[in-house]
């Protein structure tokens, strides 16, 4: 769930491996700009959270089925991370195209969140970087490791 630059998401990708993302596509379908805030800033009021269940909780009232995926997963802060990095992608690619990503730009962000292969998200290089740090993409999270 962090939003610094100073490379938490690749600390969670390497600690914890693959994150199961079976399901999401789903979830996050045209998902509309105003529910994908309404997560982040749920995520962002988790920050500290202690269990998955919290996280659930603070999401369900936004995404039922996202909660109940959030309260299957074992590692709050990885789970966090993750989805983070989905919707903060998912909320950079709306921006651009005023619409939903499409289903095959979301089963690519979904499955690259999933496997901490940050560098491979279908952004424009040139975008603002999904972490919030300020930079542009292929500053930050677009380099390639």
């Amino acid at each position: 769930m962090s939003n610094d630059a100073g490379g938490a998401f690749e600390q969670i990708s390497a600690q914890s491996g693959r994150l199961p993302v079976a399901g999401l596509d789903t979830v996050f379908y045209r998902m509309s700009a105003n529910d994908l805030f309404l997560i982040k800033a749920a995520l962002t009021a988790t920050r500290d959270a202690a269990t998955v269940q919290e996280m659930a909780d603070r999401i369900e009232p936004v995404s039922p089925p996202l909660a109940l995926w959030v309260a299957r997963q074992a590692d709050v802060r990885a789970t966090g991370d993750v989805l983070s990095t989905i919707v903060g992608v998912l909320l950079n690619l709306y921006v651009v195209s005023e619409e939903p990503a499409p289903p095959e730009e979301l089963h690519q962000v979904i499955e690259n969140a999933g496997s901490g292969q940050l560098h491979r998200m279908p952004l424009s290089r040139r975008a603002d970087c999904f972490c919030g740090s300020g930079k542009k993409y292929k500053s930050c999270h677009g380099r390639t490791p």
